[in-house]
């Protein structure tokens, strides 16, 4: 089976193309997902220190009810 496809032109290639991550975009999305992960960790740790001081002040609760 022959084809008589004509080759694609450089206002195609361009229209075709327009749709692909270009190396800006692929830095814009690293630098958001390393701000997200900094933002992560943050609350991670708030999270902790939170944990940390409501056992803290549980265990001391109950100390000075025990006795």
């Amino acid at each position: 089976m022959v084809t008589s496809e004509q080759p694609i032109t450089r206002s195609e290639l361009r229209e075709e193309l327009q749709h692909y991550a270009t190396k800006a975009d692929i830095g814009d999305v690293r630098a958001d997902m390393a701000q997200m992960e900094t933002r992560l960790v943050k609350w991670m740790v708030r999270i902790m220190f939170g944990a940390a001081a409501l056992s803290t002040s549980i265990a001391l609760v109950i100390q000075r009810l025990v006795g």
